[in-house]
């Protein structure tokens, strides 16, 4: 009683995953997970509409999950598909899932993003240059890039003090989660940190169990 659970779904067969996420919820799972690409499809495919609008219905989260980029021969030496390159691949399914439209058509999807955002915090100026004052990639959406990013929520699955503390300023203390990557990365790593942080006892406390409590609806 003390594990949520994550479900997986067959994704590539999208009316097959619709039957499974209703399935899944009758037996409490926490959220369902999403790979940043189904099988070289991208995740703003019009074929996965389906599961996004019944997730929506059900408020089962969302949660992004790195695999393997279609583009990863071009970064299969020197550990770079561990070490950069699944964030940067969920970074541009979460960019799809915002400016396909996603995001604007479903504004209750729930969806967490893992590794502090990806690249996407520290490319925003780029990102709001480019769709506010150019105006490319705005055919689906009508509000800042900026504002659909606002609704998803991080984890904080960076081992570093300075990224952590642009993301807390960047996102705020609200939609942030605790994560760890275990066993990749040492949980007492993310709680050392945080600590060291000038953060306020009781936006740990949201940061460290209260948003995922009431995310996930975890019960206690």
């Amino acid at each position: 009683e003390r594990f949520g659970v994550l479900a997986g779904l067959p994704w590539n067969t999208p009316r097959a995953a619709v039957e499974e996420i209703e399935r899944v919820r009758k037996l409490k799972a926490c959220g369902a997970v999403l790979y940043s690409h189904i099988g070289g499809k991208p995740v703003d495919d019009a074929s996965f509409e389906p599961v996004y609008d019944r997730a929506e219905e059900l408020e089962m989260p969302i949660v992004l999950h790195p695999t393997v980029p279609t583009w990863g021969e071009a970064v299969k030496d020197h550990s770079m598909i561990t070490m950069m390159a699944l964030q940067v691949d969920t970074s541009f399914a979460l960019l799809r899932l915002i400016l396909g439209g996603i995001l604007e058509r479903h504004p209750d999807l729930r969806v967490v993003m893992p590794h502090a955002g990806g690249v996407l915090p520290y490319m925003m100026g780029r990102i709001e240059h480019q769709t506010e004052v150019m105006g490319r990639g705005r055919e689906h959406i009508s509000r800042s890039v900026a504002y659909y990013l606002k609704q998803v929520f991080f984890d904080v699955v960076s081992p570093s003090k300075q990224a952590l503390e642009f993301v807390y300023e960047f996102h705020g203390p609200e939609r942030l989660l605790f994560g760890t990557d275990h066993p990749w990365v040492s949980p007492r790593i993310f709680m050392d940190l945080l600590d060291s942080m000038d953060i306020p006892e009781g936006e740990k406390g949201w940061i460290f169990g209260k948003n995922a409590i009431d995310l996930f609806g975890l019960e206690f």
